[in-house]
C-alpha cells in the first residue's frame, strides 16, 4: 500500500510538471518580445519567459530556505525527544 502511495504521489509530481512545462512553453511563444529589467545598479534587456523563469526559481528557493529552518529545528528537537525517551525508558 505504502509503495502505491508512493508510485501515485510520483505520477502527480509528474503531470503537475508536464503541466508547468507546457503552460511555460506556451508562454514563451506567446511573449517572445525582450523586456527591460531595471536592478539598483544595472539595466538588462531579456526575453519576458527568463524574467519569470528567474522569479519563479527565487520564489522556490526563498520558500525551500523559509520553511526548511523550522522544519530543522523540529527535527533536531524531535531527535533530542527521543534521545530522552529512549534515556527513561532504559532499565537501570
Amino acid at each position: 500500500m505504502a509503495r502505491l502511495k508512493r508510485w501515485i504521489k510520483l505520477l502527480c509530481f509528474i503531470v503537475i510538471a508536464v503541466i508547468v512545462f507546457i503552460a511555460g512553453f506556451e508562454f514563451a511563444a506567446v511573449n517572445p518580445d525582450p523586456v527591460t529589467v531595471n536592478y539598483l545598479l544595472d539595466t538588462v534587456a531579456t526575453h519576458l519567459v527568463w524574467v519569470v523563469f528567474f522569479a519563479f526559481c527565487a520564489g522556490i528557493l526563498l520558500t525551500a530556505i523559509i520553511l526548511g529552518i523550522p522544519y530543522y529545528i523540529t527535527r533536531v528537537d524531535l531527535s533530542n525527544l527521543r534521545r530522552e525517551v529512549r534515556a527513561l525508558k532504559k532499565p537501570t
